[in-house]
């Protein structure tokens, strides 16, 4: 049977029994591995990326210890340069501002990344065909 420190255990039970102040939690986290594809016949090249992310960690804990962390989105910008292969010296800035209550018709979805115990985003991805961002955990 594992042995724990009392401070531990006493820790545990103020997190409980008070809760995790949120602005404890709340991140804004740059991305730098950002893919975006398009679909269609047409290849673009892909730029300039950029990615920031704020997102808040919701802790679900029990009498027992903690049950899960879920990572909670706000808004997501993303911002790059698409070249059209095929017209040369044809490119164009793209923007991207997702917020929750206002999707400008993105669907936002998360992965988690069951290989680390980290809860951080590490990579997003844009799909412009099915209009989905998303962010894996």
């Amino acid at each position: 049977m594992p042995q724990y420190n009392t401070s531990d255990i006493q820790n545990c039970y103020k997190l409980i029994k008070e809760g995790v102040p949120k602005n404890d939690l709340t991140f804004t986290t740059k991305v730098e591995d950002v893919n975006v594809y398009y679909g269609g016949d047409t290849y673009r090249d892909v730029e300039d990326t950029s990615c920031v992310i704020f997102w808040e960690a919701d802790i679900e804990v029990r009498s027992w210890g903690v049950k899960s962390i879920i990572p909670i989105i706000h808004t997501v910008d993303i911002s790059y340069t698409v070249s059209d292969t095929e017209q040369e010296g044809k490119s164009e800035e793209v923007e991207i501002n997702y917020k929750s209550g206002n999707t400008q018709g993105w669907r936002l979805e998360t992965e988690r990344n069951r290989e680390s115990d980290a809860v951080s985003p590490s990579s997003v991805e844009v799909d412009h065909k099915k209009k989905t961002i998303t962010v894996y955990f």
